[in-house]
């Protein structure tokens, strides 16, 4: 299998709003736009940061339902991963998307 390039796309905070203001997911999809390859993308949240906090999952999966271009997972670790085997599924994704403190 040809070694695809890899980018770091860093971000901080792009979800976070206060208590009823929407959250604008423009800097999420562009990171998604960015992506190597043609079809689908395969995106994957790691919210290990917020303890996989159940909100954290919640804010970023809401960006991508109904995303027809984006085979989204999430990868939890606590207590034990939510995937069999965690190299090989991170290694399968075009992007890692991986949470903050808060989200």
């Amino acid at each position: 299998m040809p070694v695809r390039p890899r980018q770091v796309f860093a971000f901080s905070g792009v979800l976070n709003r206060p208590p009823g203001e929407k959250r604008d997911p423009a800097l999420l999809e562009h990171a998604v736009s960015l992506a190597a390859g043609d079809g689908n993308k395969r995106v994957c949240f790691i919210p290990t940061a917020t303890g996989d906090s159940p909100s954290a999952i919640e804010a970023v999966t809401e960006v991508f339902v109904g995303h027809q271009d984006v085979a989204f997972s999430v990868l939890t670790l606590f207590t034990q991963p939510s995937v069999p085997d965690v190299e090989a599924h991170l290694m399968a994704q075009d992007i890692l998307l991986v949470g903050a403190a808060a989200w």
